[in-house]
C-alpha cells in the first residue's frame, strides 16, 4: 500500500521496486523529499493513536500534530488540533485547521490562550 502524492518518475520507479520485492510488508508514505518505509499496518497517525490506547490510555490529552508533509496525514487525522507548516503541499494543508509559520510560534499562541 502507498500514500503518494504527487507520482514522479524518480517515486514511481521506487515504489515499484519496493512494493516488487517487499509486497504487502509495507507501507510507503511520501515525504516531500524522500519515502518513508515503514512495516505494514504502521503510521504516524497509528502511533499517536497507540500511544492514547496504551500507555495515555484514561488521561485527558489534548493531542496536536505538526507536519508537512503527506508522510503526516494519519496523524493529523488521529489528533484533536493539526498543524501545517508554511511549505506544506496543499493536501495537508487542507488536512489541517490551521498553518504556523513555526513550531515556536504555535506553542506561543497555545500558551497564549491558556493564560488569558
Amino acid at each position: 500500500r502507498s500514500t503518494l502524492f504527487p507520482y514522479t518518475t524518480l517515486f514511481r520507479s521506487w515504489l515499484t521496486d519496493l512494493l516488487g520485492r517487499y509486497g504487502s510488508q509495507i507501507e510507503v508514505y511520501r515525504n516531500q523529499e524522500f519515502l518513508d518505509v515503514v512495516p505494514a499496518g504502521s503510521s504516524k497517525g497509528g502511533g499517536l493513536a497507540d500511544l492514547l490506547a496504551g500507555p495515555l490510555a484514561g488521561q485527558k490529552i489534548e493531542t496536536w500534530s505538526i507536519g508537512d508533509s503527506w508522510n503526516d496525514l494519519s496523524m493529523h487525522e488521529a489528533a484533536d488540533h493539526a498543524v501545517a507548516l508554511p511549505w506544506s503541499p496543499p493536501e495537508v494543508t487542507a488536512a489541517c485547521e490551521l498553518t504556523t509559520p513555526s513550531i515556536a510560534a504555535l506553542i506561543d499562541s497555545i500558551l497564549a490562550e491558556e493564560d488569558s
